[in-house]
């Protein structure tokens, strides 16, 4: 665990590529990649303005960068319905807990409570709850891991205060029903589930948050909600991942990149598909 969680390794990242030059622009959303005579040209940007650059990498999911950022008229139809054909519909959700002193829980030594949990009795178990996806609706029973990362990395919160995170299966992107149900559905049932497995869990809980797939689409801009930007499969993997045509990060528009979770290896705070890319870009 870094210390100051993701946001202390973002910064140490952020003054890193600083010192070698590079400069960021926050808050500045794409508009769409400029293309000139079928290859890149730079980006604009929302504000309009437009920076210049032969080469762009993008982070974004693969449908986004395709068929927004790039647009479908710089592209093949053949080419086009298999990105739109890239399975990316999110089914986890998100649960974050603000608690108080953990002190006098159950197995609340840190050793303890500082491990990644899970919360799974048995294979038939995430069946049953991966079933009730299927219909849209979020799990009765869920799956859940939870970790409190605070107690690793004290700088994150206050001595005696927490942050806890589980991520919980199964959301679908595509709900039956009103999505404000079944976050409240989905929080009650995931506190229920810790509560058993860590008694005097829910007594903790100051404030708690619900990010659905759909949250994570509006909020992120992943189309379809997914973390990982696609679907991690069979036929979404390795040399297939997102799909054949993309699988050495190279766009069919000359200067135009993928970099993000959406290429091989996927998703996780592992850098490699910013690595393999920035490789292949630089042995052109």
């Amino acid at each position: 665990m870094p210390r100051g969680g993701m946001t202390g390794l973002s910064s140490a990242l952020k003054a890193a590529c600083e010192s070698s030059g590079v400069t960021f622009r926050l808050g500045t959303p794409v508009r769409r990649i400029v293309i000139e005579n079928d290859r890149a040209a730079g980006v604009e940007l929302a504000s309009g303005v437009v920076i210049t650059a032969p080469v762009v990498a993008s982070n974004a999911d693969p449908r986004t960068t395709c068929l927004e950022l790039v647009g479908a008229a710089h592209l093949d139809t053949g080419f086009v319905r298999r990105v739109r054909n890239i399975r990316s519909n999110g089914i986890a959700a998100r649960v974050d807990f603000a608690l108080d002193d953990l002190a006098g829980i159950a197995g609340s030594g840190k050793a303890n409570l500082a491990s990644r949990m899970l919360f799974a009795p048995d294979m038939d178990y995430i069946e049953r709850a991966f079933n009730d996806s299927k219909y849209g609706r979020v799990s009765a029973e869920p799956l859940v891991e939870l970790v409190i990362p605070t107690l690793l990395d004290g700088s994150r919160w206050q001595r005696t205060r927490h942050h806890a995170t589980a991520l919980v299966q199964y959301a679908p992107r595509r709900l039956a029903g009103d999505a404000d149900h079944a976050r409240e559905a989905l929080l009650k049932r995931t506190t229920d589930i810790v509560e058993r497995m860590v008694p005097g869990f829910s007594s903790r809980i100051t404030a708690s948050r619900v990010l659905l797939p759909a949250d994570v689409e509006r909020e992120l801009g992943n189309a379809g909600g997914h973390w990982h930007h696609a679907e991690v499969a069979l036929d979404q993997f390795f040399m297939l991942r997102p799909i054949p045509n993309l699988a050495r990060y190279r766009l069919p528009v000359d200067g135009v990149w993928l970099c993000g979770a959406g290429t091989h290896p996927g998703g996780g705070i592992t850098g490699l598909p910013g690595r393999n890319a920035a490789r292949r870009i630089l042995a052109e």
